[in-house]
């Protein structure tokens, strides 16, 4: 029985957007230019929105019912019953499927195509008209929308830690057997801990902005996992309210991309939860950091929203794990894994070329089997699967790989990846597992690359020459070659950076000669 300490309430701040101009920030110009007519409007994919009332309507209603400007052409279904209008519904609601992409227009949304919207008011949402904790025997509604935004938050204490529990067992319950991506606001306020519903939920994607002034992890200890680092991802926004269905419109057009390119395993909510953290950007926070048992940044997550990346790596079609040959360099994978097996996914870096960045996740769901006993349906948390993610370099002479970056927490249903500027060769990123049942996850990875040309110069001291070469990258190996004649070339020199700047003294010489530095596959 849920307890009035649970009932969530509003995310606060409904004044006028003071964002960023998200529509650039988060890669959507560029997606639309690089994909013009087939570009997605999220057409075709219904979704949920769930708001705290009364009132919570985006437009006052009944049953269902045929909206009306901003809203014309879209059809809402009043699940909680007849509502008034709500301003703040209303905003959610332009942020997920309104009228406009741009916010000289209006608030804006990726997926201005979605047409079928069921409305939720979150306490019977959370009760009986969703989750259903009070009704005997009965799991959770089937949720049929592919899209779930919660633009609202609720707190808890630890005596009301059973109730708190069986809610989020509840969501993560629905969220795993429908197959749906569910987005949820933390609180504003940089000084507001993580809300434990429901931004709590192992399944969801939780929300934060990119200001980081919202409330942050870790997870409370009195709730299934607690230490865990909330939210796992940030948009440009003054409140989590906007920039919460923002992020679920740009799953929304991720599943109709997924269906444009005819790919099952692509439109499965886990995937698209992938597709958009490892689509995620960190440039935007210098400070940006991981360890190897903590997977998300304190206070950004996984970084900012980029819909660009995330449609890239959809599009680079799913790859089979345990291939000779390269993946790649954006691209997934949706896959079962047995107790103390490994998947592999090679990426290679060739000569000439420097990945300036490498971003990988792994994401799975926790599972919760539903108990019958003494009558009433209760949710029980099946062993959470310890997946762990490696990025490993494999040296050209066939010595043991290298580990590069790893991603180990015992406590997350997800893992993360990131490196910048690797040097050339040949790597694997390594999907590994303790004991269990098998399980599914879906990984994402976007590799980005670019020409690898330190600037060189050259002081002169009588026929002697020193050369310099500047933005060597430190573990490269590299040759120096030299010709007289530019045609034909030998290695003088070979070496392995330790430093951004590299000197060499070349010997003394009464003739012309010519230099190149060449990096060298490790």
């Amino acid at each position: 029985m849920l307890r009035h300490a649970l009932i969530p309430a509003l995310l606060l701040r409904l004044t006028p957007g003071l964002f960023a101009a998200a529509e650039s920030d988060c890669g959507f110009l560029r997606l639309k230019a690089a994909l013009g007519p087939a570009m997605p409007t999220g057409a075709g994919v219904p979704v949920s929105l769930v708001e705290v009332g009364p009132p919570y309507l985006p437009q006052s209603g009944t049953g269902t019912f045929a909206g009306n400007a901003p809203f014309a052409g879209r059809t809402f279904t009043a699940k909680s019953g007849t509502s008034g209008f709500s301003g703040h519904a209303n905003r959610t609601a332009q942020h997920l499927f309104g009228s406009f992409t741009s916010e000289a227009s209006g608030p804006p949304t990726m997926a201005p195509g979605i047409t079928l919207i069921d409305c939720y008011e979150a306490n019977a949402f959370l009760e009986d008209g969703f989750l259903r904790p009070t009704a005997l025997n009965a799991a959770p509604l089937t949720e049929n929308s592919r899209v779930q935004s919660c633009s609202w938050v609720g707190s808890a204490d630890a005596n009301s830690a059973a109730g708190t529990n069986d809610v989020v067992r509840r969501l993560d319950f629905a969220i795993h057997r429908d197959n749906y991506l569910c987005t949820v606001g933390v609180n504003n306020g940089s000084g507001n801990r993580t809300p434990e519903l429901v931004a709590s939920a192992y399944n969801v994607l939780s929300v934060g902005l990119t200001s980081g002034n919202h409330s942050r992890g870790p997870t409370s200890s009195f709730v299934d996992g607690p230490g865990r680092l909330k939210p796992e991802i940030v948009a440009p926004f003054d409140a989590t309210s906007w920039a919460t269905p923002y992020v679920g419109s740009a799953g929304a057009i991720l599943r109709q991309r997924a269906t444009q390119l005819s790919s099952v395993n692509a439109a499965r909510g886990l995937c698209i939860k992938a597709f958009l953290l490892a689509g995620a950007t960190k440039s935007e926070f210098p400070g940006w950091s991981k360890s190897n048992t903590v997977p998300l940044d304190s206070i950004f997550g996984a970084g900012e929203l980029e819909i660009f990346n995330s449609e890239a790596i959809l599009s680079g079609s799913e790859q089979l794990p345990n291939q000779a040959s390269p993946r790649p360099d954006k691209a997934w994978d949706y896959h079962t894994l047995a107790a103390s097996t490994t998947a592999d996914y090679r990426i290679s870096i060739p000569p000439g070329t420097i990945a300036t960045e490498l971003s990988a996740f792994i994401v799975w769901n926790r599972t919760v089997t539903g108990v019958v006993s003494g009558g009433m349906f209760a949710p029980s948390p099946d062993p959470l699967v310890d997946f762990n993610l490696a990025l490993d370099l494999l040296p050209s002479d066939g010595s043991a790989p290298v580990s590069v970056d790893q991603s180990t927490s015992s406590i997350y249903n997800l893992e993360h990846v990131w490196k910048k500027n690797l040097p050339a060769g040949n790597y694997r990123l390594r999907v590994s597992r303790g004991t269990g049942v098998s399980r599914d996850y879906a990984i994402a990875w976007r590799m980005e690359s670019a020409p690898h040309v330190p600037a060189p110069s050259m002081n002169l001291a009588g026929d002697s020459a020193q050369l310099s070469f500047h933005g060597t990258l430190p573990s490269q190996r590299y040759e120096i070659h030299a010709s007289s004649d530019m045609v034909s070339w030998s290695t003088v020199h070979s070496f392995t950076a330790n430093a951004s700047t590299t000197i060499w003294n070349a010997p003394a010489s009464s003739r012309r000669h010519f230099y190149r530095l060449v990096p060298i596959s490790l």
